[in-house]
């Protein structure tokens, strides 16, 4: 996940997609933003993956999406 960034007065913050990496790591990313403290945790969450693809497939959706889902390419 990358740093926030500092524009002005203002945070941007982005943990990536929880479900969509592109990256190996399988887990999901997401932030936790304290506006009054202004801080950002970067946090990784287990996901069932096997139950994503499953859906995926019934949908009739495109392979990429589970590849993606399974190594981040």
């Amino acid at each position: 996940m990358k740093p926030p960034l500092l524009f002005e007065d203002k945070l941007l913050v982005n943990p990536g997609s929880v479900g969509q990496t592109r990256s190996e790591e399988q887990r999901a990313g997401h932030a936790v933003l304290d506006t009054e403290e202004l801080t950002v945790e970067c946090k990784r969450t287990e996901h069932e993956i096997d139950s994503v693809i499953s859906r995926v497939e019934e949908a009739g959706l495109p392979i990429k999406i589970e590849t993606r889902l399974l190594d981040g390419s």
